[in-house]
């Protein structure tokens, strides 16, 4: 039953539980013909038009920066790093060592850090909305006695972090009053809503831990029953079924898991992270000044197979579970998340093909002794190691019904990666709306002159054509989106009033983007100045 906690404790531990809606605007579909089902359409995000930059941005260290020379006189530029719904004030942790020490982070090198003075503003993840986290975030930013140059100051906000800095931005600037900040920087924010958000509002969340435990612990459970002289003992005279443990097990765990996501991730601001929710609109209605500067990070996992597993290992960092192995958040971490997959897969699949091998063998096991006679003596697996030497009484039905027990806990490990995917909105199905026409000399398809107009259906448009003859809808391939195993690709780029060049981290996970290899690579990129020059702060000696 180990792994089976394991891979339990996968689900319910996951730091980051929504993702987008393919509601964008911009997307580039391809037209696919008729009849080609299992097409899969990539689709590549095109980014929005840059307005200009903002005013001084052509001014750098050597053209005369008005707070450059400051710097030798011990003046330290103001950053404040920004958590996302599943943090706190401690996630960003590392990254703050290493911008300001050139430490914390595998790979760092030989570094001394910036001339930066770092924050971790908190805030109360039970919120109403948006607007009261950005009334906190404002406050706490404030209370900090940051330096008086308050437009040199830069904001670092990964995930719903980046929304709730969007807002207060907006609020300011709606008033009039200064902003504390010439830049936002967002890393992996949902800019356009969030798919498990609405399935969290919904309450789908839990049933998706009770199918997932449903799934894996049927195979261990019957096991168990057929195993334990004490469950025989009480399931003989009618105390507890088979049924009936499987159902207060997943119940328990789906209960005890949703409990724990309901107080961290259903508080009233998830509200505003469903696609389409009210205060979302106002947000991305709302055009900024351009008075400082707005750029967005954005991550993409490979979509090998593996990419939920590698995901929700990264979830884990900071759990204290012995035998994973589990460092921080993407410290590396993709390897033995694979190798923590191919453990939980075969342990499903080489049990399941055992019993079924035991079943449509049953004639080489007749003839063994049995103080049941109703039964016959098999081997299996105790250990969970493969090497199946202990006995049991089984009858033949009990026996194909193990093999399909762990057949269906099979089928969950090869199908997790799809099931998550369709969760955070990486695929869907792609329909296309296909006209005919006939000329005016033919009655028939077919016939002389008859035409065909073929097109990808957008989003809630009607296959229909008032010069055709008729029309008909079909499905014409997959649709399969760039993420980062939780926010899609051009949810994480459609920050409105961005007016910096959007910065790709190719590999980074959600959680990987706060303290991976890319994440050193895009901090470099911005305090050494080549994301902007403004950007550019000296290095400690």
């Amino acid at each position: 039953m180990k792994n089976i906690f394991i891979l339990m404790t996968l689900l319910f531990c996951v730091s980051a539980v929504y993702s987008q809606n393919p509601c964008g605007d911009d997307i580039d579909f391809v037209v696919k013909v008729k009849g080609d089902p299992d097409v899969v359409v990539e689709v590549p995000v095109i980014a929005p038009p840059l307005p200009p930059p903002p005013p001084g941005d052509e001014l750098g260290p050597d053209d005369g920066d008005e707070y450059y020379d400051l710097y030798d006189e011990g003046y330290l530029r103001d950053v404040f790093l920004v958590h996302g719904l599943e943090g706190n004030g401690s996630s960003w942790d590392n990254m703050l060592a290493y911008l300001e020490h050139g430490h914390g982070i595998p790979g760092g090198g030989n570094f001394s850090g910036w001339k930066v003075d770092c924050w971790t503003p908190d805030y109360n993840l039970n919120q109403s909305s948006l607007w009261t986290i950005a009334a906190e975030l404002e406050e706490e930013i404030m209370s900090y006695g940051i330096d008086e140059i308050l437009s040199d100051n830069i904001i670092i906000a990964h995930s719903m972090g980046g929304l709730a800095s969007r807002v207060m931005d907006m609020n300011l600037e709606s008033a009039g009053q200064d902003k504390p900040f010439g830049a936002i920087l967002t890393f992996g924010t949902p800019h356009l809503g969030a798919k498990a958000a609405e399935n969290l509002v919904e309450g789908h969340m839990d049933d998706f831990i009770v199918n997932a435990c449903n799934s894996l612990t049927d195979g261990p459970i019957v096991q168990f029953e057929e195993t334990s002289t004490f469950f025989n003992i009480i399931g003989d005279i009618g105390l507890l079924t088979l049924q009936e443990l499987k159902d207060t097990i997943c119940n328990k765990v789906g209960d005890l898991a949703f409990e724990q996501i309901k107080q961290r991730y259903t508080a009233p601001v998830v509200d505003d992270l469903v696609p389409g929710s009210v205060n979302l609109e106002t947000l991305n209605s709302f055009t900024p000044d351009n008075s400082i500067r707005r750029g967005a990070f954005y991550g993409t996992e490979d979509d090998d197979g593996t990419m939920a597993w590698r995901f929700f290992y990264s979830a884990l960092a900071g759990v204290n579970f012995p035998g994973l192995g589990v460092g921080q958040a993407g410290f590396n971490n993709d390897a033995p998340a694979r190798e923590q997959m191919e453990k939980v897969q075969t342990k499903y699949i080489s049990q399941a093909e055992h019993w079924q091998e035991v079943y449509e063998n049953w004639g080489l096991f007749s003839n063994w002794p049995c103080f049941n006679p109703f039964k016959k003596r098999v081997d299996f697996d105790t250990n969970g190691d493969g090497t199946f030497e202990t006995t049991l009484c089984k009858s033949k039905e009990e026996v194909k019904a193990l093999s399909n027990a762990w057949a269906k806990g099979e089928d969950w490990t090869l199908n997790f990666n799809e099931i998550w995917k369709n969760a955070i909105g990486m695929t869907g199905t792609q329909y296309s709306c296909q006209c005919t026409y006939f000329d005016l000399e033919g009655e028939n398809e077919g016939e002389s002159g008859t035409t065909y107009q073929t097109w990808v259906l957008e989003e809630g448009e009607i296959c229909s054509d008032p010069d055709a003859n008729y029309c008909s809808t079909f499905v014409s391939g997959t649709i399969n989106k760039p993420s980062d195993a939780v926010v899609l690709q051009e949810s994480a780029t459609s920050f409105k009033g961005l007016n910096l060049p959007l910065y790709h981290m190719p590999g980074s996970n959600h959680l990987q983007m706060r303290n991976d290899g890319n994440t050193l690579n895009a901090m470099h990129h911005i305090f050494d100045g080549e994301l902007s020059s403004w950007f550019m702060t000296p290095r400690h000696d």
